[in-house]
């Protein structure tokens, strides 16, 4: 299994103290935000996702802590959206210098809420982070690292068309259609560029759907 871009360890250099935040989490998310999109019912036809997010439960915003006092943001696990739009570009977003490894590149994600769906959260994270319109995204695959006490997905998904992202929330500093091949030149999150080479195998495997 592989890790995303989002994975947040607190115990690893740059990612601040969330008691001195001010309400900002530190591990790879968001920051908080008061223009969430509301939550609404959807349904999906053929793997079209037709919402943009449905929460479920109590939210998940919240440390994870495992053996050793490492801790991972999402008390219920989190997730990331990578997006392929029909060019052949995935939308990367370029971290702000306050969040967990500032001024990397990686993918929209955040923390999953209790019974979420690692779908509708990573959607749901991408629409509050890039104000991506509803019904453009169709599942491929996901990617799940496991450990145990927490999990990070990424949900790899085609774009029904290249739309205009915009910086919806303080966590981005800027948000890129990025062609495959351009995206290693990138200075990517370290737990991305871990991920990436198998990603982007699976990307180029038409039966990888």
């Amino acid at each position: 299994m592989v890790a995303s871009s989002s994975v947040g360890r607190c115990d690893e250099p740059g990612v601040r103290d969330p008691e001195a935040s001010s309400g900002v989490e530190s591990c790879g998310t968001t920051e908080s935000w008061t223009g969430v999109i509301p939550a609404v019912d959807g349904c999906r036809v053929r793997g079209i996702v037709r919402h943009a997010g449905r929460v479920t439960g109590e939210s998940g915003d919240g440390w994870a802590e495992g053996p050793g006092g490492a801790r991972y943001w999402g008390r219920y696990g989190a997730a990331g959206l990578l997006l392929l739009e029909p060019g052949g570009s995935v939308l990367l977003q370029h971290r702000a210098a306050w969040s967990h490894f500032g001024g990397t590149w990686g993918i929209p994600g955040g923390a999953r809420h209790r019974g979420e769906s690692a779908l509708d959260a990573a959607v749901r994270e991408a629409t509050e982070e890039t104000g991506m319109p509803p019904g453009v995204v169709t599942e491929r695959f996901e990617s799940v690292l496991d450990l145990g006490f927490w999990s990070y997905t990424t949900v790899v998904a085609d774009a029904a068309r290249r739309f205009e992202p915009r910086l919806a929330d303080p966590e981005s500093i800027a948000l890129r259609w990025t062609p495959v091949l351009a995206v290693d030149a990138l200075p990517l999150h370290p737990r991305f560029a871990e991920a990436w080479p198998a990603l982007r195998a699976r990307l180029g495997d038409p039966t990888a759907r």
